[in-house]
């Protein structure tokens, strides 16, 4: 993960569980003893036509129409775990959205009112701690969350 982040300038902080499971966001937030608000979730999504990345924070939900106008798929479900495994390389609960190869990224506006968050970095037990504006070297801010 170090290399991907020094490739992409990324300035992140990598942070040990301690053996504890960060896979959900109550996991996470035991873990790292920070808010939920602070702690991102990045989701696979499949739909007509491929796979697209979401990331919203906590303590939110992914609005799949909002996803779809933003993304211009259709049909958006959440991938399976099998799915996201062989498509992204990681399993549900450690999906980084600073290594996704070919798959889209939309990172929620309401993750940006947040200057250090929380998200993955591989492994539900290694999670890394960065400056939100970091994900626009990776992502494209849109409105996806949930009202």
């Amino acid at each position: 993960m170090r290399k991907v982040l020094q490739r992409l300038g990324v300035d992140a902080t990598l942070v040990e569980h301690h053996g504890r499971s960060g896979k959900t966001t109550e996991d996470a937030e035991k873990a790292l003893g920070i808010p939920r608000q602070n702690i991102l979730k990045c989701l696979i999504f499949k739909g007509g036509g491929g796979f697209v990345a979401a990331v919203v924070t906590g303590d939110r939900r992914v609005s799949i129409s909002k996803l779809e106008r933003a993304s211009g798929l259709s049909q958006l479900r959440l991938a399976s775990p099998e799915e996201v495994l062989e498509k992204a390389g990681f399993s549900v609960g450690g999906i980084c959205p600073f290594a996704l190869e070919g798959i889209r990224v939309f990172v929620d506006e309401k993750v940006f009112r947040r200057e250090v968050v929380a998200c993955s970095a591989g492994s539900e037990y290694v999670g890394m701690l960065f400056n939100s504006k970091e994900l626009l070297k990776v992502g494209v801010r849109c409105d996806i969350a949930e009202d």
